[in-house]
């Protein structure tokens, strides 16, 4: 769910849907900082947690509440992208994105499976992925790359 994916959502050949509303993935930020109150692994490891964040700072890693309202606050004054994915991939770095992705869906007209809709948007999301540059921030694709030099 990094924001680079945002323009494979845009492109699809089907809208998908998130929340009833076209899928942006700033709504799915927003929706996990509210959420990650009630994340008892966020809770329970807090100081993994602000370990693993410490490097931004501004955030208030006191409690989840105060690390929501911080998050948010950061980002909806954020001044440039930068600071803005810096934002999402703390996020993304202490929040499960399983369950928003489980709540992405095909639009109303779709007139196939879920499973299919889901089964070619992951297709789409390889296809991006496998046309990215090694850039250590798609940590997946840079290790596919590295891995097939030393097969070579």
């Amino acid at each position: 769910m990094l924001p680079d994916l945002q323009s494979v959502f845009d492109h699809f050949h089907t809208t998908p849907i998130y929340n009833d509303n076209l899928l942006i993935l700033q709504n799915i930020y927003l929706d996990m900082s509210t959420l990650l109150v009630n994340d008892s692994d966020i809770k329970n490891n807090l100081q993994t947690v602000r370990s693993r964040i410490d490097y931004c700072s501004d955030l208030d890693c006191s409690d989840t509440i105060k690390l929501k309202d911080s998050w948010r606050k950061q980002f909806q004054n954020a001044q440039n992208d930068t600071r803005k994915d810096e934002l999402i991939f703390v996020l993304l770095m202490i929040c499960k994105a399983k369950y928003y992705w489980h709540r992405v869906r095909p639009p109303d007209d779709w007139s196939y499976s879920h499973d299919v809709f889901r089964d070619q948007l992951r297709l789409e999301i390889g296809s991006f992925y496998s046309k990215q540059d090694a850039d250590i921030r798609l940590h997946i694709p840079c290790f596919f790359k590295v891995l097939y030099h030393f097969v070579e």
